[in-house]
């Protein structure tokens, strides 16, 4: 485990096994594949690999635009099970895990809300995804939704729901939290509030304080919980950066948030 320069734990979530995630079209991934169809080139363990680019991705506004969702295409060839044991699709998923693996992920995020619209389908993808994240090795996947029902799904999929990260819980996800605790691993405890995203530091760390305590009265350990307390690019917003400070000491309750180290790599 790595540590921050405080001595504290810090641990990355590999977060590129989003089915929003694009590539250019102008860009290297892009290519033709000998068959003549629109694909990723990717490297195999033995040789340059296609992932073909199905037909609902290439009649897509953002195909037009020049973007191709290229874990979405992995992911609905593998729904439609139209190549034995996955096969080229399989390996690009497997291919993206082992990139992130190797640059130290902690856990891979993994999410499909975007892969299509009805949560049957969604849970199918998450369940398809868990599997092969796990039997690749000890990296665990972190499970990411913004339906609970899908979460649930790649947990009951898990050969090991006790290493998983479920992301996220809040005080309006609640049911995250229960299964966190029947499964016995970890969580992402979001400082969102009942409303939605808090507007400034007091709420934020308020509603902290309030889903850890939650959390820890369902029997969650400390070290289980690691608080999102939603820090907004200043890409997005410059003037979100006044909201993120730093407090020390303030609290010194035995029941204050323990704050873990998180990072979001996209490798």
């Amino acid at each position: 485990m790595r540590t921050t320069r405080a001595g504290g734990a810090f641990l990355i979530i590999g977060e590129n096994i989003h089915a929003t995630r694009t590539v250019l079209k102008s860009g290297r991934h892009f290519a033709v594949a000998p068959d003549g169809r629109d694909a990723i080139g990717f490297e195999g363990p033995e040789c340059e690999r296609y992932l073909a680019i199905p037909a609902a991705i290439r009649g897509s506004a953002d195909y037009a635009a020049g973007k191709v969702k290229h874990v979405q295409a992995a992911l609905l060839a593998l729904l439609a099970g139209s190549e034995p044991d996955g096969g080229d699709a399989r390996a690009y998923i497997e291919t993206l895990t082992a990139r992130q693996v190797r640059a130290g992920a902690d856990w891979i995020d993994l999410n499909v809300d975007e892969v299509a619209q009805d949560v049957s389908t969604q849970q199918a993808a998450m369940r398809l995804l868990v599997g092969i994240v796990e039997a690749l090795g000890p990296t665990p996947p972190s499970l990411d939704s913004s339906n609970a029902a899908v979460i649930r799904a790649g947990l009951e999929a898990s050969a090991h729901p006790e290493r998983l990260l479920l992301n996220s819980a809040s005080v309006e996800r609640l049911d995250v939290l229960d299964m966190a605790a029947s499964a016995g691993c970890s969580v992402v405890a979001s400082a969102a509030g009942e409303g939605g995203l808090p507007s400034g530091v007091e709420d934020r760390v308020a509603n902290a304080g309030r889903i850890v305590e939650l959390a820890r009265a369902r029997g969650l350990a400390l070290d289980a919980i690691h608080v999102d307390p939603l820090v907004i690019p200043v890409a997005v917003d410059p003037r979100r950066a006044r909201v993120t400070s730093r407090r020390s000491g303030a609290s010194g309750r035995a029941s204050a948030p323990t704050f873990t180290s998180l990072a979001v790599c996209r490798t």
